[in-house]
Order: structure tokens, then sequence, then C-alpha cells
């Protein structure tokens, strides 16, 4: 589901289009009345995890309060879904879906993600709240993320009179 879809209704086709609509949310949505089946997700105060903004800084969150009635946190939802579509477990050294908890994930994320390759719940619990790419455990992270040029495409900027 794309969120803030400007075309209400080409969204609600979109959903009537489909076989089977899955939604994980807090609350009763416009989107949610579409779904065959609704999971209970929970509100940031009730995980614990890691957000990054959109200013690319990382930073921890702790639960401050119980997940209500049958929410529950993003992760165990996923977990348990992977698990029923793959009970085997992984093939190889990640993606077993055997976590106990979001620092398990949050190092297989540094693991697999070279952005992320310095960032570990220990780190973000000691206050640190860096900007990706953090490189590795010692790289302090990357506030500015093009000086000297832009990576991968040019752009050009033109400028735009506003009334």
């Amino acid at each position: 589901m794309v969120s803030g879809a400007s075309d209400g209704s080409q969204v609600r086709r979109g959903l009537q289009n489909c076989e089977f609509v899955v939604v994980e949310d807090v609350f009763e949505s416009e989107t949610s009345h579409s779904a065959d089946v609704h999971l209970p997700g929970v509100t940031f105060a009730e995980k614990t995890g890691t957000f990054t903004n959109t200013e690319r800084r990382v930073q921890m969150v702790r639960q401050a309060i119980p997940p209500q009635a049958e929410a529950r946190p993003d992760w165990k939802i996923i977990t348990e879904l992977a698990r029923r579509i793959k009970p085997d477990g992984a093939d190889g050294e990640h993606g077993a879906w055997d976590y106990a908890d979001t620092s398990q994930i949050m190092a297989e994320v540094a693991a697999l993600t070279p952005i992320y390759a310095g960032i570990s719940h220990d780190r973000l619990e000691h206050g640190d709240c860096p900007h990706w790419p953090v490189k590795n455990v010692s790289h302090p992270g990357t506030p500015i993320l093009s000086v000297e040029s832009f990576t991968g495409a040019r752009c050009r900027f033109t400028p735009v009179e506003h009334d």
C-alpha cells in the first residue's frame, strides 16, 4: 500500500483487484476495510528497536508500555509469518527467523547491509545516534552524505519561481 497516495479511488480499485490483502496496522483505517486479514501492530511506545529517520539518523526506541490487547511488535509478526512460509529455516547463516529480541535483528542487518555495518543496539544504548552509512564499529557515521559530489546519478538544479 502506498502511504499518502493522492488518488484514493485508484488505490481502492487496486485493493479491490487484489486476490488477498493483509494489513498490519495500529488503528482501523480505510485500507484495513479492504483487508482479508488484519494483523494488530503496536505503536512506537509499545516496541523496542530502531528507527531510521529521513535525516538518515538511526535511533534507539524502548518500550514504554506493554502491547495492548492482541497487538504484537512488527518483528514478532514478520518472524512468525516467515516461519510459516519457510518452516525449515534458512539455507545459510542468516534468515533463520529465530530471534530472541531486536538486538539480534540489528546484528543481522549490520552483517548484511554495508551502510549499517557499524550500528548495534549496544552502540545505540550508549547514546550514539549515527547517520548511515556507518562503515564499521569505530566509524562515527556520515552526517553529510554528499559533500564533493552526488553519489550515483548527476543532478541538475533548476530555479523555480513561487507565487
